[in-house]
């Protein structure tokens, strides 16, 4: 299986093949498709939203943090050290990807794909043990949501968050916050309607 962490270090002009936008972000469902032979099956529906509910697992990944969106497109690619999931600006700051899950009513759940705004020190270090299978999985990280989670973007960014190895095979999961609501978007279950509402706008 290929490790989903680990990736070719390269500069930030190879990951800006396509415009961006402040709402830009990449969003696919969890359920896998298949060809069919027999035409198009018919998806099931949630009794509660109408929904698919192929749509109810949701993975949003978000391609760049806010602040680097705020620089000029041409002069990102000098300012910027890193690749997809490991990033230093020159002048803004040092960035990890991480893995924010929020629960949905039915047992459904939305991940989101961010960047956590760390320490230079916690970017050199996450940067030394990223590709060791010993070490990453010890890996804690504290730092600020470089993101807005859509349905709640005032209130998630540049919030508090703890972060940790929950998957060897991915990136680090947000697991705590020392913001009240930050710690009840990562802990409670939100009622799938509105979280995937928010999302649609964007896809």
């Amino acid at each position: 299986m290929t490790n989903k962490r680990v990736q070719k270090f390269r500069s930030i002009e190879e990951m800006n093949n396509s415009p961006i936008r402040r709402e830009d972000f990449e969003s696919s469902s969890g359920a896998g498709s298949a060809c069919n032979p027999h035409g198009p099956a018919m998806k099931e529906t949630c009794l509660h939203c109408g929904r698919p509910l192929d749509e109810h697992d949701r993975h949003i990944r978000f391609k760049l943090p806010e602040p680097v969106l705020d620089i000029p497109k041409e002069e990102r690619q000098p300012r910027t050290w890193g690749n997809d999931v490991l990033m230093q600006v020159k002048d803004l700051g040092s960035f990890v990807r991480i893995l924010i899950p929020v629960k949905l009513t039915g047992g459904y759940t939305v991940t989101f794909s961010g960047w956590l705004s760390v320490q230079s020190d916690d970017l050199r270090r996450a940067w030394e043990v990223w590709t060791d299978e010993e070490l990453y999985p010890q890996l804690r990280l504290k730092g600020v949501l470089a993101n807005m989670l859509p349905s709640w973007e005032s209130e998630t960014y540049i919030k508090p968050l703890e972060t940790a190895v929950l998957n060897p095979e991915h990136t680090p999961y947000a697991v705590d916050s020392s913001d009240d609501f930050m710690r009840r978007v990562l802990q409670d279950e939100w009622p799938h309607q509105f979280v995937l509402s928010a999302i649609a706008p964007y896809e």
